[in-house]
């Protein structure tokens, strides 16, 4: 799954005047809140690189150290299975944020709870959580 597949069902979903780098940009934004959140408060994957940064993570291939995805063709942090509902129910509250619409908003970020809740509890069940050592200075 890529941000471009994002982007066309959202599309199909809720028709919308936004430009791609907008949507890129949001999904980037919430990328970095699941890469602090989520992915750095648990022993890491073996594809991420301890000490590694959420930029250092999606420009691997590239010098560039800006916190945003490069273009749609990138792939997110979250896979597809849980991943297509979370990033088009938190575009679709960005866009109703930015519209004004309250009622909307309130719905899609319901949704976009659920479906977030349902991922965290998946990466805990399935990555152990770092143990912090606690010191005492007296």
């Amino acid at each position: 799954m890529t941000i471009a597949d994002v982007i066309d069902r959202l599309a199909v979903l809720r028709p919308h005047q936004f430009e791609d780098d907008f949507l890129i940009d949001w999904i980037s934004r919430l990328d970095h809140i699941v890469w602090e959140e989520v992915i750095q408060t648990h022993v890491l994957p073996s594809s991420i690189e301890e000490g590694e940064s959420f930029a250092e993570h999606i420009h691997k291939d590239e010098s560039s150290t800006l916190d945003v995805y490069p273009d749609a063709d990138a792939v997110p942090l979250i896979d597809e299975v849980y991943g297509m509902d979370i990033y088009t129910y938190w575009l679709m509250a960005q866009m109703d944020k930015v519209n004004g619409e309250t009622d909307r908003f309130n719905q899609d970020m319901a949704m976009f709870q659920a479906s977030y809740d349902m991922y965290t509890g998946w990466y805990n069940k399935h990555y152990m959580p770092r143990m912090l050592v606690r010191r005492f200075l007296f």
